[in-house]
Parts: structure tokens; C-alpha cells; sequence
């Protein structure tokens, strides 16, 4: 119940603002002696919270091991709820190294899904819907260890270049050094 709640939540207030300042304390004094290299997207964030681990109930290290595996977890999904992602990590693994046009690609995507699936209506139609879904998949793919390049020009036509780099680390990892807050699995 909502009285009950706010009841057990006004005792321990103080308690919690309490934690909330130690860690701000320690995020000051901390944020000029962490180092992150291959910084994440919101890197400040991350920044922000590697320096206020000390006084976080967590052991040093956890959060970026924890941000890595949800980013990780994210984009994983990401993949795998867009069909056309799916079919070009596929396409990377069987052809390694690829240079076409997008209407070339799009006719092998077509025979790796089959004719079921690239007749569904999410399918794209034609070389240049597919450019447009392969340039908002490209950063997923890519952390997934599948380079796309775009508009490669040759004997007046533009080529995609599509290259299996092999899965990558995200990289969220800090430098090692002797503070706790530097010491990465």
C-alpha cells in the first residue's frame, strides 16, 4: 500500500542520501585517476560512475563488466528482431568478404532467408530500401564483428562492401593500474 510505502521509505531517507553523497564524494575524488579506454557510448556516464565505485555496494570493476554485458544483451536483440540484420551476419559468416551492388546483396539475402521470409511485407523491395536498413543496423552489426561500407564508387556504379571482421570486444575496460577502480576483468 502507498501509505506504507512512503511510511518505510521517510525512515530510511536519510539513510539514502546518505549513500548518495558518499558516492558523490567519492566520484569527486576519484574522476581525475580513472582512465577508460575504448570509452562506451555514454562515456561520461561511465565515467562518472567507475569514479563513484568505491562507495557503491558493488566490487570494483562490476559496473563496466555489468554495462558491457547489457550493451552486449542489447544489441544481440537488436539483431536478432530485424530479419535483414540477421540474414547479413549470416551472409558475413558463410561469404567472409563481399563486394556488390545493394541489388546484388539483396538477391543473395533473399536465397539465405528463403522465399517465404523475402516475401513478407518487412522485407525490402528494392537495393535502396535495403541501403537505408543496413545503415541503421550498422553500428549492431558491426559490434557483432560484421563491417559495412557504403558507397564505394566503381565504373559509374556504387558498391557495398560488406567484410566479417570477427566478433570484438566491446573494449569497456579501464587501463590497469594500482586503484582499485582501474582493475578490470
Amino acid at each position: 500500500k502507498e501509505d506504507v510505502f512512503w511510511k518505510n521509505f521517510n525512515k530510511v531517507k536519510p539513510c539514502i542520501l546518505g549513500a548518495l553523497l558518499d558516492a558523490v564524494v567519492a566520484g569527486l575524488a576519484n574522476k581525475d585517476k580513472v582512465s577508460l579506454t575504448n570509452l562506451p557510448r555514454m562515456a561520461d556516464f561511465a565515467h562518472w560512475v567507475v569514479a563513484c565505485e568505491p562507495a557503491l555496494p558493488w566490487k570494483s570493476g562490476e559496473f563496466m563488466k555489468s554495462y558491457r554485458a547489457n550493451r552486449k544483451e542489447a544489441v544481440q536483440a537488436a539483431i536478432e528482431n530485424d530479419e535483414v540484420s540477421s540474414a547479413v551476419m549470416r551472409f558475413a559468416e558463410q561469404y567472409g568478404e563481399w563486394k556488390g551492388t545493394a541489388t546484388e546483396l539483396l538477391d543473395k539475402l533473399c536465397f539465405i532467408v528463403g522465399e517465404k521470409a523475402s516475401n513478407q511485407k518487412g522485407w525490402p523491395k528494392n537495393g535502396s530500401i535495403l541501403v537505408k536498413r543496413l545503415k541503421r543496423a550498422a553500428n549492431f552489426l558491426r559490434a557483432n564483428g560484421v563491417d559495412i561500407e557504403f558507397d564505394i564508387k566503381s565504373m559509374s556504379k556504387r558498391y557495398i562492401r560488406i567484410t566479417n571482421i570477427g566478433e570484438r570486444e566491446d573494449g569497456d575496460h579501464a587501463e590497469n593500474g594500482d586503484e582499485p577502480w582501474k582493475l578490470w576483468i
